[in-house]
């Protein structure tokens, strides 16, 4: 069998075909899920998703009270804001509770580092897939950069 040593000194053509193997399964995991899939969940799952969640639990307890209050009550403390009556949502707290997420743009900084480190990595291995990668890593770096440049203006700005 080949140990990691073995497979990094290149000494056979199993060695390569380790190589290969590691580089297109390292390529596999990021493309698309570990460079795009992220950006595009965050607007849907941090988003459309509380936004129609918390709707439908302010419309269930203060517009229809479709269940018998008891029900309801137990309901009330997964809605946001929620005031201690059960008869009237003031329509500041209805404001808080479809409020959008914070943009996390601290939270990104990982993703600034660990992208490019994996993807300059696979240099150090001989396969068709270290070229994809890189090529990958651009169109991530020019995706990032429109996202953020445009998905997160505020309006006036």
């Amino acid at each position: 069998g080949l140990n990691f040593s073995d497979v990094l000194q290149m000494a056979s053509l199993e060695a390569l075909g380790a190589q290969h193997n590691i580089a297109q399964n390292i390529y596999l995991i990021q493309v698309p899920g570990g460079l795009f899939i992220g950006y595009v969940m965050i607007p849907i799952m941090a988003g459309i998703v509380p936004f129609l969640w918390n709707s439908f639990l302010m419309y269930l307890i203060y517009v229809w009270a479709a269940l018998p209050a008891p029900l309801l009550k137990l309901l009330k403390p997964f809605l946001p804001w929620a005031p201690e009556s059960m008869e009237v949502y003031p329509t500041r707290n209805a404001e808080k509770g479809l409020e959008p997420m914070e943009v996390g743009l601290p939270w990104d900084y990982a993703n600034n580092i660990i992208i490019p480190s994996v993807s300059f990595s696979m240099l150090f291995f001989c396969s068709s897939s270290v070229w994809k990668m890189c090529a990958a890593t651009f169109w991530w770096s020019v995706f990032v950069y429109c996202y953020y440049r445009r998905g997160t203006r505020v309006h006036g700005g």
